[in-house]
């Protein structure tokens, strides 16, 4: 395996040919930084450890959207007790 495809900062971010189980581990643990909707070859890996059935997606993709807890009173505050 190429492991220089894989890496970030000399791979690009093009998606492979084949992606294998191994190789999508690593994507997505070397390319952390990386917006999974923006960099190709995360995508991809993805994709195929959600096939595989190792990774299971989040119920809620855009966590970006819900309002920040602006104070904390020592338990959890749900975004609609925020006022």
């Amino acid at each position: 395996m190429d492991l220089t495809r894989l890496d970030p900062l000399l791979g690009g971010h093009a998606p492979l040919p084949v992606m294998d189980l191994e190789s999508a581990h690593i994507v997505m643990r070397t390319r952390i930084d990386c917006a999974t909707t923006l960099c190709r070859i995360r995508h991809q890996a993805k994709l195929r450890l959600v096939d595989a059935g190792v990774l299971v997606p989040a119920a809620w993709p855009n966590m970006a959207r819900l309002a920040p807890l602006t104070s904390w009173s020592g338990g959890h505050r749900h975004r609609s007790t925020l006022r």
